[in-house]
């Protein structure tokens, strides 16, 4: 496709991401969401304790994001399992009974180095941040307490459009929610899903097939995306309709989902931006 929903609505709002962890466990600190980053049209508000992260990820991108250095859960105390592949480490002890039988993961990526006491905070209890105010797409990648997160930000979750967040299939950590759980949570929630991005998948130990270790069977884990209801947009503003449809356009190219919103508000406004929008998927010359 290979273009910005910009390019044809020049006044869409910043998106105001809420990002717990997703942008912040590889060296180039790259995110899910860095097409929105590279038309300059986010402002994220992140949570990492990792200082330094976060002070690398604001001098890489410019000054209105803000990265606080909060654990994001149900509120208790927990404790941090840091594992020997710190993208595993997580609140929830690792499923080694189960992890180990896999090839290239329990005893090569997931085992506990260190395990610290630490408090943790709701995201209903962090509105008062600047920024948490109104957020329209969160991002989250925090290993098996992404339904913790989630049950303890209804508020926040009220003014949300989108949604990308980990999940397992499969009990990775100890008594950990799976993506039935968050299914369920967030469809009761008024979201309904929207596409897989990506499958972890491995083989059961002793099986490698042509020195792969990372050989992919069984699903594992992957990255699922979550969307207000279709069948409930109409209720949605213009400027949160808008927002909608620049994520869905710029970052999953999902170009029939940008359309229909772009139908709704040209019934709203007597306009025609969604045959523009067609126009240029087609190669034609949009007329604004």
């Amino acid at each position: 496709m290979g273009f910005s929903l910009i390019d044809i609505i020049k006044d869409i709002p910043d998106v105001v991401i809420l990002d717990i962890g997703s942008a912040f466990h590889n060296e180039k600190l790259k995110t899910d969401y860095q097409a929105l980053l590279n038309v300059r049209k986010v402002r994220v508000i992140g949570f990492d304790p990792n200082t330094t992260h976060a002070e690398e990820f604001e001098k890489i991108h410019d000054g209105k994001h803000k990265i606080y250095p909060y654990i994001i859960g149900n509120g208790k105390p927990g404790k941090f399992h840091k594992n020997c592949f710190s993208q595993t480490s997580s609140l929830y002890p690792t499923n080694h009974d189960l992890v180990d039988l896999y090839q290239n993961l329990g005893q090569e990526a997931m085992v506990t180095l260190d395990i610290s006491a630490v408090e943790t905070n709701r995201l209903d209890d962090l509105r008062h941040l600047e920024g948490m105010q109104d957020v329209d797409a969160i991002y989250i990648d925090i290993q098996g307490a992404e339904l913790d997160t989630l049950s303890n930000a209804m508020r926040v979750l009220s003014d949300v459009v989108l949604l990308h967040t980990e999940v397992e299939f499969i009990e990775l950590y100890k008594d950990q929610p799976l993506f039935a759980d968050v299914d369920v949570f967030m469809r009761n929630g008024g979201f309904m899903f929207h596409k897989f991005m990506g499958i972890g998948k491995r083989a059961l130990k002793p099986m490698i097939l042509h020195n792969n270790k990372n050989l992919g069977i069984q699903h594992l884990w992957s990255d699922a995306v979550y969307v207000r209801d279709i069948l409930k947009l109409e209720k949605l503003s213009d400027e949160k309709l808008l927002k909608l449809a620049l994520i869905v356009n710029d970052v999953y190219s999902s170009i029939d989902l940008c359309y229909y919103i772009l139908k709704i508000l040209d019934r709203r406004k007597n306009t025609t931006i969604a045959e523009d929008y067609f126009d240029a998927l087609t190669g034609n010359t949009p007329n604004q």
